[in-house]
């Protein structure tokens, strides 16, 4: 499943992990691989922040395992 990870709506990403159907680490880390995979093609991605990414995303899941609400789209960002 981690290969065709990256290929999910955003929604059913966010509901992958909502259900814990797959860890928010695991998405980071198919992401990454997938920024690995195909960015010296195209170089969209100038300062990948990896180790942060998976830290937020441990975080998610350390509050889905502790039953903590983070709302509509756990393990995004907003302002």
């Amino acid at each position: 499943m981690r290969d065709t990870l990256w290929k999910m709506t955003a929604r059913a990403q966010a509901t992958a992990v909502r259900t814990g159907e797959v860890s928010a680490v695991e998405l980071a880390e198919a992401h990454l691989a997938r920024i690995a995979e195909v960015n010296p093609a195209v170089n969209a991605v100038t300062q990948l922040l990896a180790e942060r990414a998976l830290d937020e995303a441990a975080r998610t899941d350390r509050g889905r395992a502790a039953g903590s609400g983070w709302g509509r789209w756990p393990g995004c960002r907003s302002p």
